[in-house]
């Protein structure tokens, strides 16, 4: 119960903030809120804050109140990690928007997460057959946070993508659509309306452009399965 209140305490910051800059009521997924792609820099940053700050908050104002305390304090320095996709590594991706490339960035920072969340299990594996104590807890956070960042890393070519087309840039007035990596070129291509650019997200990952399928269908590639494109585009 303490950490499902810090928990709800975490995301009402989160939710606050994003109104305060006009984004309505983001959406939520596995591992917390997913704010809209043109939540970038400063903002992602304040938003990513806001989050951990509430619960630094309510430990402040919990008097001696034991593990509901503690519940606060550590639910804000676990996602104040300067991994993605903790708050931590939102806020510094926002802090550096505009310096560093955003999609290396954001992959540099995905696979921190992994290699962090492993750090986490082997210490805690070790830890445990050294002193005959095993710290589930710490185990299951290891383990969540490796699957969650092994996503994000997953995620980045659509987040990215979303990212340009709310700046306007990229392929301005596209149309993305989410397409079965199982369907072939010839199959695919009458789904398409003709003078329109396309971004294609393929079920299972990856991205291709509309002309990718244009260019692999007058190569006489019409019976290749999207997904085989794309690998082989990847090459």
């Amino acid at each position: 119960m303490p950490f499902f209140f810090a928990f709800i305490c975490h995301e009402f910051g989160h939710v606050l903030v994003a109104f305060i800059f006009g984004f309505g009521l983001p959406g939520w997924q596995a591992g917390g809120l997913v704010l809209p792609p043109a939540c970038q820099g400063k903002k992602e940053t304040a938003v990513a804050f806001a989050g951990p700050a509430v619960n630094l908050l309510c430990f402040f104002l919990l008097p001696s109140a034991g593990f509901w305390q503690s519940a606060q304090i550590l639910l804000a320095l676990a996602n104040l990690l300067p991994v993605l996709p903790l708050d931590g590594g939102r806020m510094i991706r926002g802090f550096l928007t505009g310096l560093v490339n955003w999609r290396l960035l954001s992959k540099v920072l995905s696979v921190a997460g992994i290699v962090f969340g492993i750090g986490i299990v082997i210490f805690t594996v070790f830890f445990g057959l050294r002193k005959g104590t095993f710290f589930a807890g710490w185990f299951l956070w290891g383990i969540i946070l490796m699957y969650l960042a092994y996503k994000e890393k997953q995620n980045i070519s659509w987040s990215y993508w979303r990212v340009l087309l709310a700046q306007g840039k990229g392929y301005g007035r596209c149309k993305i659509l989410l397409i079965a990596a199982e369907l072939t070129v010839a199959e695919a291509l009458p789904l398409l309306s003709p003078g329109r650019r396309y971004v294609l997200f393929l079920s299972g990952g990856g991205l291709l452009k509309g002309e990718d399928l244009l260019k692999a269908f007058w190569r006489g590639e019409g019976q290749l399965f999207l997904k085989e494109i794309y690998f082989k585009n990847r090459q």
